[in-house]
């Protein structure tokens, strides 16, 4: 074994040889970036802007990274807005279901549509494509139990189907509208006027949608024309005692 004054390898080390310079500039690796860091700036643009209207170019610019990094933590855009209608479901409260069910409904339904409105396109996306997310699967749940409970029995998905699909249908439409409704629902009825005076009944809606478009608390008024659909639909239901065959028990 050679000494120190031999000059061994042992003493004087080995340096590995220098590696070769890479032939392109490597991105760094983005630590803490995973599926969550993406929902979360998924559910901003949202908010900004609207459910379908950023991209995954948008939403990489978001994150500072390539549209591939986002496709290596979730497979594609659908499931991205999948993850963002659950995650703002998943702040919603839910009712208790101890509530008699025409408080339930009155309780959750226009509440809930009001909550998705804070990111818009989500009440139109859950409209058309059902609540098939865990917290979506949930309310479902407690609804349906609620119905059971009022004495509606078998009828109670198919009812908590009528009270759910309705109320998002309502809220998507004056959603989709925007400002332009009043100025496309005025132009349309010029139209039918230039063939004479608009019917008193007519008349009427016009001057409805009007006001209604241009209210300054245009939010409070769509909760509002939100609850009278809901009431409308309880009414009905509390209306025909054949779809409560069980409604003694409740």
């Amino acid at each position: 074994m050679p000494s120190a004054s031999q000059g061994g390898s042992e003493d004087r080390g080995v340096t590995a040889p220098p590696l070769p310079a890479p032939s392109r500039p490597v991105k760094p690796y983005h630590a803490g970036l995973g599926a969550e860091a993406v929902v979360d700036a998924a559910v901003e643009l949202t908010a900004e802007s609207a459910l379908t209207s950023w991209t995954i170019r948008d939403l990489a610019r978001r994150l500072g990274v390539s549209p591939s990094v986002i496709y290596h933590h979730l497979p594609g855009r659908p499931d991205i807005m999948w993850a963002v209608v659950e995650r703002v479901l998943s702040t919603f409260p839910r009712a208790g279901t101890d509530l008699p069910w025409q408080q339930w409904f009155r309780t959750t339904m226009p509440d809930l549509v009001t909550h998705l409105s804070h990111h818009p396109g989500t009440v139109r996306f859950l409209s058309l494509n059902g609540p098939a997310t865990a917290s979506g699967i949930r309310l479902v749940d407690d609804g349906i139990t609620v119905l059971r409970r009022g004495g509606f029995a078998d009828r109670s998905p198919e009812i908590f189907s009528v009270l759910f699909n309705s109320t998002l249908l309502v809220g998507a439409i004056n959603e989709d509208r925007g400002n332009e409704a009043p100025d496309l629902t005025a132009a349309a009825l010029r139209s039918i006027a230039k063939a004479g005076p608009l019917p008193a009944g007519t008349q009427e809606l016009q001057d409805y949608s009007v006001r209604f478009a241009t209210d300054p608390d245009l939010r409070g008024r769509v909760a509002s024309y939100l609850r009278f659909t809901v009431d409308l639909l309880i009414a009905g239901l509390e209306s025909d005692p054949a779809l409560r065959p069980e409604a003694g028990a409740s």
